[in-house]
C-alpha cells in the first residue's frame, strides 16, 4: 500500500521530504520523485499536463500496490487570512462543465471552501473560493486509478485581495506548509487507515486470495461481486469454478457473463 503525494513545486514539498524522511527515487525518471516504504512523493510543476503525466507515472511505478492520492499545496484565496489550511468542497475547471466533489471524510480542523482550478496564476479573485492550477487535473487523473474516498487534496491560502502572489517566495512557501504538517501527517495516516479497511475487505471478497488482482482488478471485482449481491440475493457464486481460473482477467471476465445472464436488467 501506498501514498502518492502530488506537489507542484519543491518549496511545497521540502517540509514533506523532511518530515517523511522521503528520499529522492534513484535511477532516471521524467519526475523528481522522493519515498519511503509507505509514501512517494512527485514533483509535477504548476501546468495540469504535468499533474496528469507525473500521477500517470508514479501510479504505473506501483500498479501492484493500493494507491491513495494527496495534493498538497498552496492557493490563492478572495479574503482568507494567509495560511489558513483547507479542504476544497468543489472543484471547478473553466475547461470543464463537470464539477469534481471530493470526499469530506477527512477529520481535520480546516476551512472547507470550494476551489477553482485556471491556467494561469491570478489575483482577480472573482468569488470566495480558492484559486490554483493543478487540483481539477488531480483529482481527474487520480480517478482513473481509484475511487474518490482515496483522493485528498490539502491547500494553504498563500494569497489574497491585500497579498498579492507576486509577494510569494521559495521561503514563505515552504512555511505555509511546514505550518501545517501535523495537519497533513493525520490526512496521510486517514488515508492509511482507509486502505487498510478496504484492503481486508477487498482481499476477501470472495476467498480468492490465491489470485493476484492489482488495484484496478480489485475495484472491479468488488464491484461485480456487489452487483450479483444486489441481482440476485439469494443466489450464491460459483467459488469452486472461480478459485479454478488462473488469472485476475479470467474470474472477471467469468463474473460478467454470470451478470449477463442474470435474470435482472443490470443498473
Amino acid at each position: 500500500m501506498k501514498i502518492a503525494i502530488v506537489c507542484a513545486l519543491y518549496p511545497e514539498a521540502k517540509p514533506l521530504i523532511d518530515h517523511f524522511s522521503l528520499k529522492e527515487k534513484q535511477g532516471f525518471h521524467p519526475f523528481k520523485i522522493y519515498e519511503n516504504e509507505t509514501i512517494s512523493l512527485v514533483l509535477s510543476g504548476i501546468r495540469s499536463y504535468g499533474v496528469s503525466s507525473a500521477l500517470s507515472y508514479v501510479s504505473g511505478i506501483w500498479s501492484d500496490q493500493l494507491l491513495s492520492y494527496l495534493n498538497v499545496g498552496i492557493a490563492g484565496h478572495k479574503n482568507l487570512p494567509i495560511g489558513t489550511l483547507c479542504i476544497p468542497s468543489k472543484i471547478t475547471s473553466p475547461f470543464s462543465k463537470k464539477d469534481i466533489y471530493p470526499s469530506l471524510m477527512l477529520n481535520l480542523s480546516a476551512k472547507v471552501e470550494p476551489l477553482y482550478t485556471l491556467s494561469e496564476p491570478t489575483s482577480e479573485y472573482f468569488e470566495k473560493a480558492l484559486f490554483d492550477m493543478e487540483a481539477y487535473e488531480f483529482f481527474s487523473s487520480a480517478l482513473r486509478f481509484t475511487t474518490i474516498e482515496h483522493v485528498a487534496c490539502l491547500k494553504v491560502v498563500s494569497d489574497n485581495e491585500k497579498n498579492p502572489p507576486e509577494k510569494i517566495t521559495a521561503g514563505f512557501a515552504k512555511a505555509l506548509i511546514r505550518d501545517h504538517i501535523d495537519s497533513i501527517d493525520t490526512c496521510v495516516n486517514s488515508l492509511i487507515d482507509l486502505q487498510n479497511q478496504i484492503a481486508h475487505k477487498q482481499s476477501n471478497p470472495i476467498g480468492l486470495n490465491d489470485i493476484h488482482f492489482t488495484q484496478t482488478e480489485l475495484i472491479q471485482l468488488e464491484k461485480l461481486v456487489d452487483r450479483h449481491q444486489i441481482l440476485n440475493p439469494n443466489s450464491e457464486l460459483p467459488l469452486q469454478d472461480l478459485r479454478n481460473k488462473q488469472s485476475a482477467k479470467a474470474v472477471l471476465q467469468s463474473l460478467e457473463n454470470i451478470l449477463i445472464e442474470s435474470p435482472l436488467e443490470l443498473l
